[in-house]
């Protein structure tokens, strides 16, 4: 049994990048987030 938990290396390849490109996409949206966080932060209170 290979390390990898698909028999097909393609369907492994494939999984890597999507698993990858999910990745770099949530981390996009995260930082997006922690910056309009920030902006909220620092806006002045309006009451």
């Amino acid at each position: 049994m290979q390390n990898t938990p698909y028999k097909d290396h393609r369907i492994s390849n494939l999984a890597q990048r999507l698993h990858d490109k999910l990745d770099a996409e949530v981390i996009d949206r995260l930082s997006r987030l922690e910056a309009k966080i920030d902006r909220l932060a620092s806006a002045p209170v309006k009451r």
